[in-house]
């Protein structure tokens, strides 16, 4: 059956349902859309990748780790508040307008983001994981470029 001849079936099938039914299927679509939305991101070496998303007021990010060569990756999942995500932002962004630098320290801007001193947050490991991840998802947005504990601004 030719794609034409499959879309006109469909349509036809359409055209024959009640309000209801159309409102089933527009919510399934809907949910199918927003899922194919994930980004994927390839991790360092393919040891680790995520997904993330933008859902209302948090970043929904599921990180894939692979606790040592050779075995199955498993799901942590994170969520980062959009607050942080732009605050974080808007440090970054203003710091290369203002500053002209060519690069920032991701230990600075961790040091301006959470006001404490960079061994804290390093030795933090909930708090660390969550600040490289928001510099992750501002890498993959195309805002920043995050390359060996250095943020470079995205030409």
């Amino acid at each position: 059956m030719s794609f034409e001849s499959r879309f006109r079936s469909f349509a036809g099938r359409i055209n024959s349902m009640s309000r209801d039914d159309m409102v089933i299927i527009t919510r399934e679509l809907l949910k199918q859309l927003n899922d194919e939305k994930k980004v994927k991101i390839k991790g360092w070496k393919g040891k680790s990748s995520f997904d993330y998303k933008f859902i209302s007021d948090k970043i929904i990010v599921i990180k894939y780790q692979k606790p040592e060569k050779g075995a199955e990756p498993k799901e942590v999942k994170y969520e980062i508040t959009t607050n942080d995500y732009y605050t974080l932002k808007s440090i970054i962004l203003h710091t290369f307008e203002k500053e002209k630098v060519e690069y920032i320290k991701s230990r600075d801007l961790a040091e301006w983001f959470y006001n404490k001193f960079w061994r804290e947050i390093f030795n933090d490991r909930k708090t660390h994981n969550k600040f490289t991840i928001i510099l992750n998802v501002l890498d993959k947005e195309g805002v920043i470029k995050y390359k060996g504990g250095k943020v470079y601004p995205k030409n």
